[in-house]
């Protein structure tokens, strides 16, 4: 197989202090191999919602047996300190640095910016994650 494209997202549910993440993968045809969408329980920054979508889309890849990737995120601000090195010194910087560990871990897995119009479908999944108490996939 070739490389796998991989859509993340995250969304904050400030009504009942949650948060949401979409994960949707597809192979080198466009054709989805796997949907999913989690429940996150707490209300986290946009930043750590965003950072964690990116994390649990390098987690659903290594659970998936797919070793070369490359994972989109509209979140710019999180893509460019993965695509850097040194530290960020916060909640985020924890989640950045599980996420480079994770990376090492692939024959090739890439992170990059993808405007918010091209992230759709991750989007829709991630507000999807509100009305589950459970993840759905």
């Amino acid at each position: 197989m070739g490389f796998v494209k991989i859509n993340v997202d995250g969304a904050l549910f400030h009504d009942t202090e949650q948060s949401g993440i979409g994960v949707i993968m597809r192979d080198c045809e466009g054709e989805v191999v796997m949907a999913r969408c989690v429940h996150l329980v707490g209300l986290y920054t946009l930043e750590e919602t965003k950072a964690l979508a990116i994390k649990i889309g390098c987690k659903c890849a290594q659970e998936e047996g797919i070793d070369k990737f490359i994972l989109e995120s509209d979140a710019q601000v999180i893509v460019n300190y993965l695509n850097k090195s040194g530290e960020l010194l916060s909640s985020v910087g924890v989640i950045i640095i599980g996420i480079k560990d994770l990376l090492r871990g692939f024959t090739d897995g890439r992170v990059q910016h993808v405007p918010r119009m091209g992230n759709q479908a991750a989007q829709t999944l991630a507000q999807h994650a509100k009305g589950y108490h459970d993840n759905c996939s």
